[in-house]
């Protein structure tokens, strides 16, 4: 009997635990609702010359090539911040393409299509007969969010989609 009486309380006790995180939860929702879609990512970015460009510096190649799948077939990068966070982001890095040499990479705009949205071929110089390895991917700037203790602050970042 005492055994059933611990395991019931036990079970009452996890989901008072698991009814306060969704109440948390929800409460972080209502309170802070995703500002950052609201915001334009017209004006954070613009194609100079071929190049995606901030109203700062142009976008490093490197930050497009985190997101293109590897030789070995990793897929695993969604993301990549482009602005500051709290620390660097990609333009801002010591190391835009912490994966290899930046200086072998290079990117064309394939086509725009809507919603800021991109056909990009991604490029890198690679050692042996194959030369070159080329990822065709469909990208998305967005204003993504990034939570720190202070503040929300709204990121401009390029999303993968996809590939084409």
């Amino acid at each position: 009997m005492k055994k059933q009486l611990f395991q019931v309380t036990c079970f009452l006790y996890f989901l008072l635990t698991i009814t306060q995180q969704i109440n948390a939860q929800q409460k972080i929702g209502e309170m802070n609702p995703n500002q950052c879609s609201q915001s334009s990512t017209t004006r954070e970015y613009f194609v100079k010359q071929g190049k995606f460009q901030t109203t700062n510096e142009i976008i490093p190649p490197g930050c497009f090539a985190q997101l293109i799948t590897e030789l070995n077939g990793d897929d695993s990068v969604a993301a990549v911040f482009l602005n500051r966070t709290q620390m660097r982001g990609c333009i801002d890095a010591n190391y835009p393409y912490p994966g290899g040499d930046e200086e072998k990479i290079g990117y064309q705009i394939v086509s725009k299509m809507e919603n800021d949205t991109f056909k990009v071929r991604v490029c890198q110089s690679v050692e042996g007969s194959l030369k070159e390895f080329c990822g065709k991917i469909i990208i998305r700037f967005v204003m993504r969010e990034y939570w720190n203790e202070e503040e929300t602050l709204c990121v401009l970042s390029i999303e993968k989609l996809g590939e084409f």
